[in-house]
């Protein structure tokens, strides 16, 4: 029931006669989709919420995967590397990532063990965390997230006393204060 009608200026006007029509997303594109990440840093050894994922078709249209989308969502796989200068001493970190069943978006949760500037890639429909497709990298480039030291613990920190201390020598005291 639909026509199509061209005119002399070059545009196409389309009539709906009555039929329905539902025009959904297209298949979701690594390339058109996007990485949001807040701006709060997270601390070492705590998950925080980082980032969220909203998948997106090759025309930028959302590709939502709750309410009217498909039924199961694609795979969207998280890493956070660790910061350069740790080399090889530290693995890459899998992150959580779960849909939202609001809106559609995915969920990237992280924990790192050591602070400082991470980063955080995002990949569509992947092979596997060790070797993911590089064309697969959600947004194409890589998000640095930084990594803090949580709150003082008294609890957890320690003081060290030199077991032998001489009258009138300067006394050294030395403090490991650490997170909880």
């Amino acid at each position: 029931g639909t026509t199509c009608d061209g005119d002399d200026d070059g545009w196409v006007a389309a009539r709906n006669d009555g039929a329905t029509i539902t025009v959904a997303p297209g298949a979701p594109s690594a390339s058109a989709s996007v990485v949001e990440c807040g701006a709060s840093p997270s601390a070492a050894n705590a998950p925080a919420q980082l980032c969220a994922v909203t998948l997106r078709d090759a025309f930028g249209n959302d590709v939502g995967y709750a309410g009217d989308g498909p039924a199961k969502p694609p795979t969207v796989i998280a890493r956070l590397d660790p910061p350069l200068g740790v080399g090889a001493a530290l693995p890459v970190r899998a992150c959580e990532v779960r849909p939202d069943e609001r809106d559609g978006t995915f969920v990237v949760t992280c924990a790192s063990t050591v602070v400082g500037t991470h980063s955080l890639r995002t990949y569509l429909d992947p092979v596997s965390i060790e070797s993911p497709a590089a064309a697969g990298l959600i947004g194409r480039v890589a998000l640095p997230v930084t990594v803090t030291h949580g709150a003082f613990s008294a609890d957890k920190s320690q003081i060290f006393l030199p077991m032998n201390h001489a009258v009138g020598e300067t006394l050294v005291v030395k403090i490991a204060a650490r997170d909880r």
